[in-house]
C-alpha cells in the first residue's frame, strides 16, 4: 500500500506511523490495562481516513483470578478512529464530518469499497461505542465527550443532523474523543502499560514496543491478516522477558467480600470500598457493576470522574448505577475544595439510584467524623487478611516488578514475606524499595560469597534444583533473602512512608510537581546530585513557601518521587529521573491537578524574577514547556498564568535590546513562541512566527502598538517603531532559522503598513547574509543553502520598496569546466 498522498487530515506516512501507534497502545489498553478483549480487527484503510476497528470478545474466565465479566451478556465493539490535525482544534463541524463521513477501503484483489459512516454504524449497532484519538486539542463545545465514559446529558448542538436529532438518545454515551493524544505521550504510555501490567522488564520495554508496533505496521499494510489476538502479544511479551506472574493478580476478587459488597449495595443503594493502594478495589467495583442488574427495568451504568459530578447524575430520569472510582481524592480534603458530603446526597437520592465508591484507607480516614458515622453503614473494607497465602504472594510478586534472578530471589524468601504482610502499605512503594534493597545487597555480597556469582548466571531449571536450597533460612542465601524481605517491609511501613503521608496529606505530590518543574524549565541532564542541584532548589522553595504555604524539604522531594518510580537512586548522591519530565510532569498533572498546579505556577513565576537576558530565549522556551505541562487542556488565562505572563512582558523590551546578534535572535525566536503575552510586542512577535503568517490574513494594528510602546518603555513610537523592524530585516532575518521562503508576500503584507521598511536596511541584510553564507577557499565561492533560506524574502522586501536590483560586492563566480 502507497503511504504518499492524502485526502484527510491524517495523511502519508506521518498519519500511518500515528495510526500504528495509536493503535497498539489503544489494543494494548484493553488487553492489558482492562483485560476485556482477546482479539483486535485492524481496519484495512487508504489515504482518506487512519481507522481502526476492535471487536471485543468477552476473554474466557479465569478459574483463578479472572473477574472482568463486564462483557459477559453480550459482545460489544469498539470502533477506533485516529486523526492527525496540524496546527488547529477540532470543532463541531469538523468532528461532524468525521463522523458522518464514510471510508474507503479494500482487501487485497477486491475491489474498493466504503465502509458506512461511523454515525451510522452507531445508528445501526447499539452494542458499538465510537472512540476518536486525535493528537489535537478540541473546542469547548466538544468538552463533553471526552473521557472514557461520556457523561454528558446531551450531545453537543448541530453534531447531528436535523434528520437525526430523534436518534439523540440512542448515542448518548457511545462517542469517546481523546484529545491531545500526541504520538510522545501514546508512546510513554505504551512503555509504561508495558512494563507495569505486562511484565516486561524495564531495559526490555522499547525493543518489546518496537516488535509489537511492526505487527501492527503489517496488518495496516496488507502484509498479514487483519486480526491481532491476545494470544500472539502475550508471546511477543514472553520473548522479551514478561513476568506471567503479573498478569491475573491484580484483577482477583475475594469471594466474601464481594457477597458482602452485594448485599450491602442491593439493601442500602450504596457501597463503599476502601482499602490501601493496589489492593483490588477497582477490581471488586467492576465485579459488582458487572453482576447488578434490576428484573424488571432496564440500569443505565455511569462512570464518574469524581464524587463532584454526582449531584448531577442523581436526576438522571429512571434507574441508574453510578461508579466513582478514588471518589474522594486527596485534594477533597484542601481548603480550596471542601470533600463531597456523600450523606446529603444519599438523603437526596431517589429509590432507583445505585452508587459504588472506592477511597484508600487513608483518604478515607481524613474525612471529617461526622460524614464517616453516616457512611459506616455502607463501608467495606479489602486487606491483605482477606486474601489467602496464594492470593497474596500474586499481588506482592506482580507488584514487585521484578524478573529472572530477582523473582527467584523474591520466591526463595516468600514464606517469611507472606508472615510479615500483616497491615497495610504501599505495594507500589514495596516494589520499589525490593528492587533498590536487591542491587544493593546483591553486589557487596557478589564481591565476598562465590555462590552470589552464580546466582547471575543459572537458567530456570537450576533455580528448581536449587529451590529446596534458598527456602532454608539456615542457608547464607536464605539468610540474605530473609534479611532482604525485612528491610523492604521495614521501610515500607515505616516512617518514609505512613507517617510521611499521614502527617502531609498534601504535600509529597507538591513535592513532586516542585521538583519535577525545575527540571522541565531547566532542561537539565537527567541525573541530578544532591550536593550540586538541590540548593537551587531550595532557594526557590523557600519563594514558594511564602504563597503556597507548602514547606518543601528535599528529603521530602526524593521520597515521594521514588515511591512514584520516576526518581532512581543512582551513585552516592546522584540520582536519575526514570522517565521523561515532561510526561511524568503531565501525567501527574492528569491526576493531581488541583493540588500541584498552584506550585507549578509558582515555579513558573520564579524562574521570571532572575531573567538574565542573554540567556531569555532559553529561559523563556523551558517556562513555556513548564505551562504547557501544567495544563490537561489549552492554557486559560487564569490569574496564575496572567502573572508568569506580565512578568515576561515586563522583561521582554531589555531582552530584545541587547547588542549581542546571536542572543538577540535566541530571544525573538523564543518569543515567538510565547503565545499568553499581552504587551504589543509580545503580541507583534508571536503574530510575525513565519507558520502563523501563513494560516491568517491578520494585519497588526500599528497604530495600536504603536500606542502601547509609548506607555511600555517611554520612547516616542516612530523611533521604536523604526528601531524594531530595522532589527527585525537586518539582524534577524538573515540569521533566523525559520524561513519566510513561502510567506514572502504575506510578510511584505505584515510590515509595509508600518511604514519603517527601508531601502537601506534591506541593502544591508542582503549584503550582510551574502558576507555570512559565502566562503572564500581560493578556488571559488562555496554556499550554505541552508543559510540563504530567506535569501528570496529579502529580494522581495527589496522589490516591494520600489529599489533598484540588489548587486553583489563579490566578484563574479569564475567558470570552468573540468
Amino acid at each position: 500500500m502507497e503511504l504518499s498522498g492524502t485526502s484527510g487530515n491524517s495523511g502519508g506516512a506521518a498519519g500511518y506511523e500515528y495510526q500504528a501507534t495509536a493503535s497498539l497502545y489503544e489494543a494494548l489498553l484493553l488487553m492489558l490495562g482492562e483485560r476485556r478483549v482477546s482479539e483486535v480487527v485492524i481496519e484495512p484503510d487508504n489515504h482518506e481516513d487512519m481507522c481502526a476497528k476492535i471487536v471485543v470478545k468477552p476473554a474466557s474466565p479465569d478459574k483463578v483470578s479472572s473477574v472482568m465479566t463486564v462483557l459477559a451478556e453480550q459482545d460489544q465493539t469498539f470502533l477506533y478512529q485516529m486523526k492527525t490535525l496540524s496546527h488547529d482544534v477540532w470543532t463541531v463541524a469538523a468532528f461532524r464530518r468525521v463522523l458522518a463521513g464514510s471510508t474507503a477501503w479494500h482487501e487485497a484483489d477486491e475491489p474498493t469499497r466504503r465502509r458506512q459512516s461511523a454515525l451510522q454504524l452507531l445508528l445501526d449497532d447499539e452494542t458499538l461505542h465510537y472512540h476518536f484519538i486525535t493528537n489535537a486539542q478540541v473546542k469547548s463545545e466538544l468538552r463533553c465527550l471526552v473521557g472514557s465514559f461520556s457523561n454528558a446529558p446531551a450531545l453537543p448542538a448541530k453534531l447531528l443532523p436535523k434528520e437525526l436529532l430523534d436518534q439523540h438518545d440512542s448515542i448518548i454515551g457511545r462517542i469517546h474523543i481523546k484529545p491531545d493524544a500526541t504520538e510522545r505521550l501514546l508512546v510513554a504510555d505504551t512503555l509504561e502499560l508495558l512494563r507495569t501490567k505486562g511484565g516486561v522488564p524495564h531495559v526490555n520495554v522499547t525493543a518489546c514496543r518496537t516488535e509489537l508496533k511492526n505487527l501492527f505496521w503489517d496488518c495496516i499494510l496488507g502484509r498479514r491478516t487483519n486480526t491481532v489476538s491476545a494470544d500472539e502479544v502475550a508471546a511477543v511479551m514472553a520473548r522479551h522477558g514478561a513476568r506471567r506472574t503479573a498478569l491475573p493478580a491484580p484483577y482477583y476478587v475475594p469471594p466474601s467480600n464481594a457477597d458482602e459488597a452485594a448485599a450491602i449495595l442491593h439493601d442500602t443503594g450504596c457501597v463503599i470500598v476502601i482499602g490501601p493502594p493496589d489492593i483490588g478495589k477497582a477490581a471488586l467495583a467492576d465485579h459488582l457493576a458487572a453482576g447488578f442488574d434490576l428484573i424488571d427495568h432496564p440500569c443505565q451504568h455511569f462512570t464518574l470522574r469524581n464524587l463532584n459530578d454526582l449531584e448531577d447524575k442523581l436526576n438522571t430520569i429512571g434507574p441508574v448505577l453510578l461508579i466513582a472510582k478514588n471518589g474522594w481524592s486527596l485534594e477533597s480534603g484542601s481548603k480550596s475544595t471542601p470533600a463531597a458530603d456523600l450523606a446529603a446526597l444519599l438523603n437526596r437520592r431517589g429509590a432507583d439510584k445505585y452508587l459504588i465508591i472506592t477511597c484508600d484507607t487513608g483518604v478515607y480516614a481524613r474525612l471529617p467524623n461526622y460524614l464517616r458515622t453516616h457512611l459506616e453503614p455502607h463501608v467495606i473494607e479489602l486487606g491483605l487478611e482477606h486474601y489467602d497465602a496464594d492470593r497474596r504472594w500474586k499481588i506482592v510478586a506482580n507488584h514487585a516488578g521484578l524478573y529472572g534472578w530477582q523473582l527467584a530471589s523474591l520466591q526463595a524468601a516468600r514464606e517469611m514475606l507472606l508472615e510479615m504482610l500483616t497491615e497495610p502499605f504501599s505495594l507500589a512503594f514495596f516494589g520499589i524499595l525490593v528492587r533498590k534493597r536487591i542491587g544493593e545487597m546483591v553486589h557487596p555480597a557478589e564481591k565476598q560469597e562465590e555462590e552470589f556469582l552464580s546466582l547471575f548466571s543459572m537458567s530456570t531449571s537450576h533455580y528448581r534444583q536449587l529451590g529446596h536450597t534458598l527456602m532454608k533460612p539456615s542457608e547464607p542465601n536464605g539468610e540474605f533473602l530473609g534479611q532482604l524481605a525485612r528491610d523492604a517491609l521495614r521501610d515500607t511501613t515505616g516512617e518514609r512512608t505512613l507517617s510521611l503521608l499521614a502527617s502531609f496529606p498534601h504535600e509529597p505530590t507538591r513535592h513532586a510537581a516542585m521538583l519535577l518543574g525545575w527540571f522541565v524549565v531547566m532542561e537539565r541532564h537527567p541525573k541530578i546530585s544532591l550536593n550540586r542541584h538541590l540548593p537551587n532548589m531550595i532557594d526557590i522553595a523557600k519563594r514558594v513557601h511564602e504563597n503556597t504555604q507548602v514547606q518543601l524539604t528535599p528529603a521530602e522531594y526524593i521520597e515521594h518521587l521514588q515511591m512514584m518510580g520516576v526518581l532512581t537512586s543512582t551513585d552516592g548522591d546522584w540520582y536519575t529521573l526514570d522517565n521523561n519530565s515532561s510526561d511524568a510532569m503531565r501525567r501527574l498533572v492528569l491526576e493531581k491537578r488541583a493540588e500541584v498546579h498552584p506550585v507549578l505556577m509558582e515555579v513558573a513565576f520564579e524562574f521570571t524574577r532572575p531573567m538574565h537576558y542573554e540567556n531569555f530565549g532559553k529561559q523563556l522556551e523551558g517556562i513555556s514547556r513548564l505551562i504547557l505541562a501544567s495544563y490537561t487542556e489549552r492554557p486559560l488565562h487564569d490569574y496564575a498564568l496572567v502573572r508568569v505572563a506580565q512578568a515576561i512582558d515586563a522583561h521582554l523590551p531589555a531582552a530584545l535590546n541587547l547588542p549581542n546578534r546571536f542572543h538577540y535572535v535566541a530571544n525573538v525566536e523564543a518569543a515567538m513562541e510565547w503565545p499568553w503575552g499581552a504587551s504589543p510586542t509580545a503580541r507583534l512577535l508571536y503574530m510575525l512566527h513565519p507558520d502563523r503568517l501563513a494560516k491568517t490574513q491578520e494585519v497588526p494594528s500599528w497604530k495600536w502598538i504603536t500606542a502601547g510602546w509609548r506607555s511600555e518603555i517611554g520612547e516616542p513610537h516612530e523611533t521604536a517603531l523604526e528601531s524594531f523592524v530595522r532589527r527585525i530585516v537586518i539582524d534577524f532575518l538573515p540569521y533566523t532559522r525559520h524561513s519566510y521562503a513561502n510567506v514572502s508576500n504575506r510578510l511584505i503584507q505584515f510590515l509595509f503598513p508600518s511604514q519603517a521598511l527601508r531601502e537601506d536596511c534591506i541593502r544591508r541584510a542582503l549584503h550582510a547574509l551574502e558576507d555570512y553564507g559565502y566562503t572564500d577557499f581560493g578556488d571559488g565561492r562555496h554556499d550554505d543553502v541552508d543559510l540563504f533560506r530567506n535569501w528570496p524574502t529579502l529580494l522581495a522586501l527589496l522589490a516591494a520598496v520600489n529599489a533598484k536590483p540588489f548587486v553583489s560586492l563579490f566578484p563574479p563566480v569564475p567558470k570552468w569546466d573540468l
